[in-house]
């Protein structure tokens, strides 16, 4: 990212693997630059999100009668939904590094910066083999401004196998330029297809994975989706998750 030349140390490990050698694409600075999304005592039940009462949005709140702690956000949603359709895991804090990055990779299009994300997406399937991964889909405008992607072509570099099951139905408004208030909205984005019953055999359940997690509208309403359309029409129910490449704090 930095651009800058650093050296590639071999272990004896690797030498002896007899395995394709795969190196860290980033140097040490750059690296670092990428914080793990770390979940404390003190955390949403749901998103992950710290509650350490800086604001309102931070405060804990508390459903009636359980032990369930909940962020601003979430604590709205969960009004509304069981917990399994606001659950979310994200891997980074949505810091300057990760800004950087997903600027130059999803916005800039520069889709060599895939690359930074391939080993911790390969770790991250390790604890997931047995999950359908799904991704959301693009508006036309956007694929053809970018020529790619940008979800699709994370795990395609990872060697994950996903599918899309939905149909883009939105407004072609991206989602970073909507204020905090739109994306709070539950407009419908995106229409169920469907999944091909064979790519579910052997499958525990449901992966849906997106680059950044910000209010959780979009993550929800693909969920409800699935409830509404998938385990309606299977008549059962499967384990649902989502995972993202971040959680972005931000209160705008």
């Amino acid at each position: 990212m930095c651009q800058k030349n650093y050296q590639r140390d071999l272990s004896w490990q690797q030498l002896f693997s007899w395995q394709a050698i795969e190196f860290e694409p980033l140097c040490s600075d750059c690296l670092k630059s990428f914080v793990p999304y770390h979940y404390q005592s003190e955390s949403c039940r749901a998103c992950g999100r710290k509650l350490d009462g800086s604001n309102h949005y931070q405060t804990t709140y508390r459903i009636k009668d359980t032990d369930e702690n909940y962020c601003l956000d979430c604590y709205r949603w969960r009004q509304k939904y069981p917990l399994k359709l606001i659950n979310n895991q994200a891997l980074f804090d949505y810091n300057a590094g990760f800004k950087n990055w997903i600027t130059r990779y999803k916005y800039d299009g520069d889709c060599r910066m895939a690359n930074v994300m391939k080993h911790v997406l390969k770790k991250t399937y390790k604890h997931y083999p047995n999950y359908l991964w799904l991704i959301l889909p693009s508006s036309e405008s956007s694929l053809k401004r970018r020529l790619f992607h940008p979800t699709a072509y994370l795990l395609e570099i990872a060697h994950i196998p996903y599918c899309c099951p939905f149909h883009y139905i939105g407004n072609e408004i991206r989602q970073a330029a909507k204020s905090r208030k739109d994306r709070l909205t539950l407009n419908r984005p995106f229409a169920w297809i469907n999944i091909e019953k064979e790519k579910l055999k052997e499958k525990k359940g449901l992966m849906i994975f997106d680059d950044v997690y910000t209010t959780g509208a979009t993550m929800i309403q693909a969920k409800l989706e699935i409830v509404q359309h998938f385990e309606a029409i299977a008549k059962e129910e499967m384990d649902l998750k989502s995972i993202t490449l971040a959680r972005n704090q931000s209160l705008a």
